[in-house]
């Protein structure tokens, strides 16, 4: 299964956020779907994270990457097509 990495400005190496794991350190399947959807709107992963960063709602509610991390891909889905 495919994981979701950042490259930080100036760091040596990739960094995988720990939210697209279960308690297990399985890959959730909603990090596949998100995947996927990026990969065909051509969102690089610097585009991705920054994206996954947005707040969700008016409110300033949680950022997509916490909806995410919850399991729920569709918010994230919906802006990623929004995006590209």
């Amino acid at each position: 299964m495919e994981l979701f990495a950042v490259h930080p400005p100036g760091a040596a190496d990739w960094m995988y956020p720990s939210w697209q794991f279960d308690e297990e350190w399985r890959v959730k399947p909603a990090v596949a779907r998100v995947l996927e959807e990026a990969r065909a709107a051509r969102m690089t992963s610097q585009d991705l994270g920054e994206l996954l960063q947005r707040r969700v709602g008016l409110a300033g509610g949680r950022r997509l990457f916490e909806a995410l991390a919850e399991g729920d891909d569709v918010e994230v889905v919906n802006a990623i097509r929004v995006h590209g």
